[in-house]
């Protein structure tokens, strides 16, 4: 996957994230999804392939897609109906994402790959999405509530950081949509930056 692939990778997911409630325990599902996503949409852009249905290809791996969300979303209402219920819209939109995502990775990509070296291109770097977005929720739940949350049957299950914790203006930041994007857009900068720094540095050393 090229530079201007992963930039339009982790924008698109950057976005998802700020407007998805902060706390980890929501960042757990969103990247248990995204991967289920991924891994269901290779495995049915194959079969669309040797069903000779190309043509409408863009349409039913939408529907497909928005289908594992579905049942995801039931499925998860049998273990927390209350997160599930909380969580709401956010088990809907990483559809669109994943599909735009993959669409543009398979649009540049010349070679045809066997499934399993398909599978290790995007795992490649849904692994580091997966670790980077667990950060970014982790520290969105600290800094905005003062807990570390995890989906649990009743629930949210909260581990207090703070005996009394009173929003500051920090909590606010952190906890609102606003300040989500704010942090989203600080995050990309330096993941830019460092990647550039590296990349820079590696190729002189070559």
């Amino acid at each position: 996957m090229n530079n201007k692939y992963k930039n339009l990778f982790l924008i698109l997911f950057l976005l998802i994230n700020a407007i998805l409630p902060g706390r980890f325990a929501y960042g757990l599902i969103y990247v248990l999804e995204v991967n289920i996503l991924i891994a269901f949409r290779i495995l049915f852009s194959r079969l669309i392939k040797v069903l000779k249905l190309n043509d409408y290809s863009s349409f039913i791996q939408i529907v497909f897609l928005f289908f594992i969300s579905t049942l995801f979303n039931q499925l998860f209402i049998l273990y927390s109906p209350l997160c599930s219920f909380c969580f709401s819209y956010g088990f809907y939109i990483p559809c669109i994402a994943v599909y735009i995502v993959c669409e543009f990775i398979e649009k540049d990509r010349e070679e045809t790959l066997l499934i399993l070296q398909e599978y290790k291109l995007y795992f490649k770097y849904i692994s580091f999405f997966s670790i980077f977005t667990l950060v970014y929720f982790l520290i969105r739940d600290i800094f905005g509530y003062a807990t570390i949350t995890f989906p649990v049957p009743s629930g949210l299950k909260e581990i207090q950081l703070l005996k009394e914790h009173s929003l500051s203006f920090g909590g606010f930041f952190f906890a609102s949509v606003s300040g989500a994007l704010v942090f989203s857009g600080l995050s990309y900068l330096g993941i830019f930056l460092i990647h550039s720094k590296f990349f820079v540095t590696n190729k002189r050393g070559k």
